[in-house]
């Protein structure tokens, strides 16, 4: 009987060392970074298009008159117009009907970011 004892314990001493692992073991912690956020603001009005190469200015001037839109400034990008609509028609009817266009690269609403530290 006393033998048996002795092999119970012997199995309890292994399993009590197995469980409590080898010491070794990291806990990482982690903490969160404090980072910039963005938080992004679109104009409510304000469209930035892109046409293509070789398109005439009196082409702009038209699609200007037939969307309800006014150029606030020409970018230094060659054809791009930051646009902003003053009709009666929403933002995303102009630009559904812009990115029909065969002369337009690309029509999109023009997102501002702002870089908060909090």
């Amino acid at each position: 009987m006393g033998y048996l004892k002795n092999i119970v314990y012997a199995i309890l001493f292994t399993a009590s060392f197995a469980c409590a692992g080898n010491g070794q073991e990291k806990i990482m912690e982690v903490k969160p970074q404090k980072t910039k956020t963005q938080k992004n603001i679109t104009a409510p009005t304000e469209i930035l298009v892109k046409f293509k190469p070789g398109t005439d200015p009196e082409y702009v001037k038209k699609i200007q008159g037939q969307y309800g839109l006014e150029i606030v400034k020409e970018l230094s990008t060659s054809g791009l117009y930051l646009m902003k609509v003053v009709g009666d028609v929403s933002l995303e009817t102009v630009l559904k009907n812009l990115k029909k266009l065969d002369r337009i690269k690309y029509a999109e609403p023009n997102h501002k970011y702002r870089i908060n530290n909090k």
